[in-house]
């Protein structure tokens, strides 16, 4: 694959990736935005229930008091006695009322009422002396007491056929009267009076469990107006006020009120979250292994494509290093079979160290090959005998001064280690010693100056090898001792050599 292709390979999975991301991220914030309307909407639905609860109490508790006060007179059977007047209290809303002689028979929304038990239980007399009657009345229970429960005011009556009348009221104004009449007789009695906190405190922690507000809550109820805290819970601070959900306590009453039902509520983040943790781990780890699949693909890539370009450079070299010295050979063998060298024994024997000194070289160059290629198989054998330093590095000494010699180099050697005795393989190190050396002498500029200097610290022996050379790259610096890689030169091949000699020398 050319370098360009992988560009636009790796530009593209980008793209795609940082897409799915967004998409995640964009996800996830949708649906934490979901969860926090829905855990607000369950806020305000238990708000709502909290006061609906309270109402039905204060409206039960007030009835509760006040229904004896509530009775029906007798009205006697005499048309003659009964007062129109008198009779309008007793009459229910959207009763139908029948004229009869001498009587009415009146249906409500409960089944058929009357007034005066004494008579006939679905007939009531009636002061007969027009044909409009106006009445206004109370809704009249059937049993022997006569209680009845609030009075309404007069809305109209109509008049129809066959001498009927037909009695309604407007529903709203008959609420809008017994919403008066309540906020009425309780407007003087202190909310703290009229609501138990205990009772409230149930009711609201009933409220929260059921509309899965699964959380720690503090509560109160303040008077906006006054801003004065009239009940609360124990652990109910005032600065939680700006951070509570809040309702009107009375939202019906007729007469605006300033009190309010404040719920705080402060682990709202941690059940949001709770809620979707599932899936926001989920989509977090998923989308974490995406991301370092394609760091480690992309990786892989371009290590392919790297180690291609070093098989492809090893391939040169190899063919470039067997080349030279097969062409010699080659050139010798030939020289050889001429007839005039043939018969000069001093020149064969001149050719044949030729022969043998390039076939030395190639089975050099195939046993570091092999060396790398054991290195790689961990077949790697080592074999340790106490040896002094000094002498091996002498003795790699004397087989690399022919080659620097030749380049016209200089090798100053200062071998100061106090104690230079060490467990080694003979023959690893003297290669070791000589690839430094070797390159030192390769990638020397003109005026090739090496030193080689040994010194003892911590109880080791220090080998330094200092070459004045070309130079390398800092980003070049840590694949020195990769297999195979050689240093850019870029299309200049003037040094010889595998890649292998560091490499070796690491391992």
């Amino acid at each position: 694959m050319k370098r360009f292709i992988l560009h636009i390979f790796v530009v593209i999975m980008s793209i795609s990736l940082i897409g799915i991301i967004v998409v995640q991220l964009f996800w996830i914030k949708n649906a934490i935005l979901v969860k926090e309307a829905e855990y607000e909407e369950n806020i305000q639905e238990a708000l709502k229930r909290i006061i609906n609860g309270i109402e039905i109490k204060q409206t039960a508790i007030f009835i509760t008091k006040n229904l004896n006060e509530f009775t029906i007179e007798k009205i006697g059977t005499d048309p003659d006695v009964i007062d129109s007047e008198k009779l309008k209290r007793y009459f229910t809303k959207d009763s139908i009322i029948h004229l009869r002689t001498g009587g009415v028979e009146v249906q409500t929304e409960t089944g058929f009422h009357i007034i005066n038990d004494e008579i006939d239980s679905n007939e009531i007399v009636i002061l007969n002396n027009d044909s409009n009657i106006e009445v206004v009345s109370t809704l009249i229970s059937k049993n022997n007491s006569k209680n009845v429960d609030l009075l309404l005011i007069q809305d109209s009556i109509t008049q129809s056929d066959n001498n009927k009348f037909y009695y309604k009221t407007s529903d709203n104004y008959k609420k809008l009267f017994n919403k008066m009449v309540i906020e009425y007789e309780t407007r003087e009695t202190p909310i703290n009076e009229r609501l138990n906190l205990s009772e409230l405190t149930n009711l609201i922690h009933k409220e929260v469990i059921d509309q899965g507000l699964d959380s720690e809550y503090e509560f109160a109820i303040i008077d906006d107006a006054l801003d004065s805290i009239k009940i609360k819970s124990e652990g109910f601070y005032n600065d939680f006020a700006l951070q509570s959900f809040k309702a009107n306590l009375f939202p019906n009453d007729i007469i605006d009120k300033s009190t309010y039902l404040y719920l705080y509520l402060p682990g709202k983040n941690s059940i949001i979250y709770k809620s979707i943790s599932l899936m926001l781990i989920g989509s977090i780890v998923f989308t974490l292994v995406i991301i370092l699949i394609f760091f480690i693909s992309i990786k892989i890539a371009f290590k392919q494509k790297k180690l291609s370009e070093i098989k492809s450079d090893f391939i040169n070299n190899m063919t470039h290093e067997f080349k030279t010295p097969i062409a010699t050979i080659s050139l010798a063998a030939d020289s050889i079979m001429n007839p005039k060298i043939i018969s000069d024994e001093h020149k064969v024997g001149d050719y044949l160290k030729i022969i043998k000194e390039e076939n030395r070289r190639m089975n050099n160059q195939v046993e570091s090959v092999l060396q790398i290629s054991l290195l790689e198989k961990e077949k790697f054998k080592v074999t340790l005998f106490e040896f002094d330093l000094h002498e091996l590095i002498r003795k790699a000494v004397q087989n690399i001064e022919l080659k620097l010699k030749e380049k016209n180099g200089e090798l100053k050697v200062s071998l100061g280690a106090e104690n230079s005795f060490a467990l080694v393989d003979e023959m690893h190190f003297l290669n070791i010693i000589h690839n430094l050396l070797d390159n030192a002498i390769k990638y020397s500029s003109e005026k090739i100056v090496i030193s080689l200097k040994t010194h003892t610290q911590n109880g080791k022996v220090h080998i330094i090898v200092k070459d004045h050379g070309i130079g390398i790259k800092k980003e070049e610096i840590v694949r020195i001792f990769d297999k195979f890689y050689r240093v850019p030169t870029g299309n200049i091949h003037n040094i010889k050599g595998f890649g292998l000699g560091l490499s070796y020398v690491k391992a």
